[in-house]
């Protein structure tokens, strides 16, 4: 899910971050308050709530990196460490000794 969410965010801004047109139409008029004190519509922000914008980039692409780690490290562990066929043996071992 990170994956999408970073990926959408980052489509959205392309290489403009506090430039890009959703931010400047959507994001910095929510963020900077504009629509508690201005008028709906054409609102000068300038770079109200940038710091913010990438800060929430930066977070969902760690986000996103950290998933991605966890998930290869997850393969490496269970193709490395676990044996399946011993697993299983042991478990069918334990459902026998309970049904006595």
């Amino acid at each position: 899910m990170w994956l999408v969410a970073s990926g959408l965010l980052q489509t959205e801004t392309k290489t403009h971050t506090c430039s890009a047109n959703w931010y400047y139409n959507y994001w910095g008029y929510y963020w900077g308050r504009y629509w508690t004190v201005g008028p709906a519509g054409t609102v000068t922000i300038n770079g109200a709530g940038c710091a913010q914008w990438r800060t929430v980039l930066a977070f969902t692409f760690i986000a996103w990196f950290l998933h991605f780690a966890s998930g290869i490290l997850g393969m490496y562990v269970f193709h490395n460490y676990i044996r399946f066929k011993d697993t299983v043996q042991s478990a069918k071992q334990q459902m026998r000794k309970m049904s006595q």
